[in-house]
């Protein structure tokens, strides 16, 4: 198995750590605050902030200037994503 790993490009670590850490994250929220609709209520709040902060990190990078509107962010966001995909 170790070998199968090794010879992965890293795809395959870096989803296993996503699932390790966001299942210990929603269980530490979950002894936190013992109701589920508060840890429903803090995982959409923290979604909406890393989604923020991307997004303000990405547009950042563009060198674009603002978007008027929210379909401007949509065609932003996959111009420069496949920018950055094929580099």
């Amino acid at each position: 198995m170790i070998a199968f790993l090794e010879n992965l490009d890293g795809c395959f670590q870096n989803t296993e750590l996503f699932a390790l850490t966001y299942g210990a994250l929603v269980v530490q929220l979950i002894q936190d605050y013992e109701d589920y609709e508060e840890v429903n209520k803090q995982l959409e709040k923290m979604g909406y902030n890393i989604g923020t902060r991307l997004i303000e990190d990405l547009l950042a990078k563009s060198n674009l200037g603002r978007c008027s509107d929210f379909k401007d962010v949509g065609e932003v966001v996959t111009k420069v994503r496949w920018v950055y995909r094929i580099s």
